[in-house]
């Protein structure tokens, strides 16, 4: 099954209510997501439309999509290559524009859009999208607190280089096709195996010697490539989680990261954790909703 990602800017909310907008893309979080996502959705908000060649590239190729949320607003301006500058009041295009104050009707229309878009596109396609956020925690409008699960691979996945171009990883993704895929089909067994397995800590440490052996064969595949390879990390937060039976008692002994050892040369202080926990959430969230974050780790302790 194809697997698709609805991604965020890059920003943050200030304790003003305003919105810091650092950049349409983080170029290292989309490679990552190129890589191994087949679909990339950037929903097109009405008040601020931001974009960047990397987007137009990949919406040539077909395989990021941009779906237009809000109303259709008359644009004030067309900022294009715009750095440290404010917008509060205006409605804009910004194209390729970097540390951008926004105000916050601007910033929550942005954080509905990432939201609305991706439960409409699950309600289409159930089980399919994911989303991403470009930040170490989760930026939601209204959040509640519910259950959750933290799933980190730290410092444990070969990702494309900061400076590999986008159609090298395009081409590489058409070449590696089915080893992608197989990978990929792991991280989903991977979730559902620890989750739904009455004997949790069981289950991790048996996916522990299953993951060792798929990034083997990942990191050979990438090896065998022109590209070149950066250790980096993979952390989710699995939200809708309530009423899980066990959940949080299953997963009480093992809520830190287990180290593995050292798959990949230069890899260092490598290992993967769960932990169940409180996490805030949409209160609109869908069950077993998967939302990836940056990890926060600088090490293993």
């Amino acid at each position: 099954m194809r697997r698709g990602i609805v991604m965020s800017p890059k920003f943050t909310k200030l304790p003003t209510g305003d919105v810091y907008f650092e950049s349409a893309v983080d170029k290292a979080e989309l490679l990552k997501y190129l890589l191994y996502w087949d679909q990339i959705e950037v929903p097109k908000s009405s008040i601020i439309q931001f974009d960047c060649k990397e987007f137009q590239f990949l919406e040539k190729a077909g395989v990021l999509h941009r779906t237009h949320y809000g109303n259709n607003t008359q644009l004030m301006c067309h900022l294009n290559n715009s750095h440290q500058i404010s917008l509060k009041g205006y409605t804009a295009l910004i194209t390729n524009c970097t540390k951008i104050t926004l105000d916050q009707r601007a910033g929550d229309e942005i954080l509905r859009a990432h939201e609305d878009v991706h439960m409409l596109l699950s309600a289409r396609d159930a089980g399919v999208w994911s989303k991403a956020q470009m930040s170490s925690t989760m930026v939601i409008s209204n959040p509640v607190n519910k259950t959750g699960v933290e799933l980190e691979l730290y410092n444990l996945l070969p990702v494309p280089a900061p400076e590999v171009k986008l159609n090298d990883v395009l081409e590489f993704k058409t070449k590696r096709h089915d080893e992608l895929l197989a990978f990929r089909m792991y991280l989903d067994d991977l979730y559902q195996s620890i989750i739904n397995s009455a004997d949790i800590p069981r289950a991790f440490n048996t996916e522990m010697t299953r993951l060792e052996v798929a990034l083997r064969n990942l990191n050979r595949t990438m090896k065998e490539s022109k590209i070149r390879v950066v250790i980096g990390s993979l952390r989710s937060l699995m939200s809708g989680m309530d009423g899980i039976v066990g959940l949080g008692a299953g997963l009480a002994g093992i809520a830190t990261l287990l180290g593995v050892s050292p798959l990949i040369a230069g890899m260092s202080g490598a290992g993967i954790g769960v932990a169940s926990k409180l996490i805030p959430q949409s209160s609109n969230s869908i069950p077993t909703e998967l939302t990836y974050v940056k990890s926060i780790r600088n090490s293993l302790k």
